[in-house]
């Protein structure tokens, strides 16, 4: 710098002029070096707060990354794991910084321009809070048509960048969206009560789901047990049907038997009948359910059993019977033994001549039967 001073006292032409211009470049160029020196005392400050090493180390670490903070703190981290990476990183940036350095050239004068409001901006900001700083390529140099062209344009990006920002004010403060913190307030509020929301409806759909299933369960267990008791009785139904069909077609057969029998002997007993006239005949006249009437002689003192038989072969007279008197109107206890027998096991075990249990079998005479009398067939199962 002195010889700065002793080269502007001895040049030809207006030596104060000259004077002056030299002392301003050398007051830019001393502003430059003690921002550069203040950014470098700041980021050794960072870096030994972050890392907690002494100023030493941090200079040498910093020296080393080419003045990154960054890239001097991950340097710093990863070498404490890996001394030998750290050893090889070093000497390669001694190769490349001995590769690529140079002098430093004169700024321009929007450069200085810059330096000297980025240094007002620092300590105005002194008082904010601390924070990393990022290290950046030094600008690239303009040529005299970009400074130029940057005049020209200066005054519309002035006008766009205020207008621009004049719009964003008025549409944010008109139609903008709400504050962060309430978006996001109300949305994490959101979120929780759709959770809960959701869980509740879920809880309500499950219990629901469950619910249906039962009832649907329960009326399947009822039909499926209404089925099986249907079936049951149909079986029985049927079971009970076969059986007193059988029970039918063997008594019809045993009946059809009986009746040969006595079919024989009542022949017999008309030919007595017709040999003897000397004994007192009563005449009874029968009528059958359909209206077919016949007639038959009888001695008085004959058991009314006789009477049971000629109504029993006759072709027109049902299986279960039992036999009437008109006038006076009387039933004719007359059914043998095996015929009551055949016809005592009915359903529930149901006697329908239970009257004639027990009682003996009288004759014409003692039930008052004389000459003449009106019988009447009654088929039971009618």
């Amino acid at each position: 710098m002195a010889d700065q001073i002793q080269n502007a006292s001895q040049s030809p032409g207006p030596s104060k002029n000259n004077l002056n211009d030299n002392t301003n470049n050398i007051g830019a160029q001393q502003n430059g070096e003690s921002l550069e020196n203040n950014n470098e005392h700041s980021n050794i400050f960072m870096f030994k707060e972050i890392c907690g090493i002494d100023d030493e180390t941090a200079e040498q670490l910093l020296q080393e990354s080419g003045g990154d903070l960054e890239a001097a703190i991950h340097q710093f981290f990863f070498s404490r794991d890996h001394p030998e990476i750290l050893e090889n990183q070093n000497n390669e940036n001694h190769e490349e910084l001995l590769r690529h350095r140079r002098p430093r050239q004169p700024s321009p004068i929007f450069d200085e321009f810059n330096d000297e409001m980025r240094a007002l901006l620092n300590q105005n900001l002194s008082g904010a809070p601390r924070q990393l700083p990022v290290q950046r390529a030094p600008p690239r140099q303009l040529s005299w048509i970009e400074m130029f062209k940057a005049l020209v344009l200066l005054p519309f990006r002035l006008f766009y960048w205020t207008f621009s920002e004049c719009i964003n004010f008025f549409y944010h403060f008109l139609v903008g969206p709400p504050t962060p913190p309430a978006i996001v307030n109300r949305e994490r509020n959101n979120v929780q009560q759709r959770d809960f929301v959701n869980v509740v409806q879920d809880r309500i759909l499950m219990n629901e789901q469950q619910n249906e299933y039962n009832r649907a369960l329960a009326i399947d267990r009822q039909k499926a047990e209404e089925r099986k008791q249907l079936e049951q009785q149909r079986l029985l139904e049927e079971r009970r049907v076969k059986e007193a069909a059988e029970r039918a077609r063997a008594r019809t057969e045993r009946l059809c038997r009986k009746r040969e029998e006595i079919k024989a002997n009542e022949n017999l007993d008309e030919a007595i009948l017709a040999s003897d006239p000397k004994s007192e005949i009563i005449r009874i006249r029968i009528t059958f359910p359909n209206g077919v009437h016949a007639e038959r002689r009888f001695r008085q003192n004959d058991s009314l059993e006789r009477l049971f038989n000629a109504v029993f072969i006759h072709p027109e007279c049902p299986e279960h019977f039992s036999l009437v008197v008109n006038f006076p109107f009387s039933r004719l206890y007359c059914a043998p033994d095996w015929y009551l027998n055949e016809f005592e096991q009915k359903e529930n075990d149901e006697v329908v001549v239970a009257n004639q249990n027990g009682i003996l079998i009288k004759t014409f005479a003692e039930c008052g039967l004389k000459y003449s009398a009106n019988v009447m067939v009654q088929d039971d199962d009618a």
